[in-house]
């Protein structure tokens, strides 16, 4: 049976950037053209002027910022060149601020070994 996962959905938007939410087992961004669904490509398939925005890389559009693909969480995206740039330069000045939580979950079977530096997982 295939697992269905969320789907990514807006949090807010303006003229300027649309901030979405990106549930886990999605990639942000494809690593070459053409590399299948992201979240890049769903936000771009609902704004397509996100995908005019000279980014960090052509296929990138107006991403802001990253998420590892099994990492959920808010991502931003810059509607216009000027939000993009506005918003590049105030996090080069630390006033994007992120912020991530972890949730750890005990496992019976220890992970690591005691020789490997690590303690061993609450149980």
């Amino acid at each position: 049976m295939m697992q269905t996962y969320p789907e990514p959905f807006i949090l807010t938007e303006t003229d300027a950037y649309v901030m979405v939410y990106k549930p886990p087992a999605l990639a942000t961004a494809p690593l070459a053209e053409g590399e299948g669904v992201t979240l890049v490509s769903w936000c771009i398939s609902r704004f397509p002027e996100v995908g005019r925005v000279a980014g960090k890389k052509a296929i990138e559009g107006g991403l802001l910022h990253r998420l590892d693909r099994d990492t959920n969480g808010i991502v931003v995206f810059a509607r216009t060149q000027s939000a993009y740039d506005s918003l590049i330069e105030q996090q080069e000045q630390g006033r994007f601020i992120k912020r991530y939580r972890a949730w750890c979950q005990s496992c019976d079977t220890p992970l690591l070994g005691p020789s490997s530096g690590f303690p061993p997982p609450p149980c």
